[in-house]
């Protein structure tokens, strides 16, 4: 699991609890959990590749990736998962579909520098993210041109993007 180079894992680190399990077991996955850390309270899940199986990739099986957040804890300020939810995105302005995906990419590792070999958000502080005054890309992330060229740097890739969702 590479959750550790995750946008989540990024922002919230210790905060984060992790549990996976098999999309065969019959689990119920709960939205909140209380243990002698504190509160935790899901913030996304995500259907993953699991471990063994076929080495055809849709044959492997399939495991339910669950994040919580840890809202309350001895010596840590007060969370609210809605608040920093909101805080990242309009997600309430956001169909369900693109509020889904969004989620997702949460869950999904930054991509790594081929100069490096690092996960791109090892190279950025938390704080650099912020919200930037609206003009009419509700929903949208939006990275400056000067910002993309040095994330992707000088590939393939770099030269046929735009912008990045």
């Amino acid at each position: 699991i590479l959750f550790d180079k995750t946008f989540l894992h990024h922002m919230f680190g210790r905060r984060i609890l992790l549990e996976q399990h098999s999309t065969k077991q019959k689990i119920q996955i709960d939205t909140e959990i209380e243990n002698e850390f504190g509160s935790f309270q899901i913030i996304s899940t995500k259907l993953v590749e699991g471990e063994g199986g076929s080495s055809l990739k849709f044959q492997k099986p399939k495991d339910i990736q669950s994040v919580y957040l840890q809202t309350k804890g001895p010596g840590l300020d007060e969370l609210s998962v809605e608040d920093i939810l909101l805080s990242i995105a309009s997600f309430d302005l956001l169909p369900t579909r693109k509020v889904k995906a969004r989620m997702e990419l949460f869950q999904s590792p930054a991509h790594k520098s081929k100069l490096t070999g690092k996960h791109l958000l090892e190279f950025y502080e938390h704080t650099m993210f912020k919200d930037i005054p609206e003009s009419g890309h509700e929903g949208c992330g939006f990275i400056c041109e000067d910002l993309l060229n040095e994330l992707l740097g000088d590939d393939t890739y770099a030269k046929e993007a735009i912008c990045i969702q």
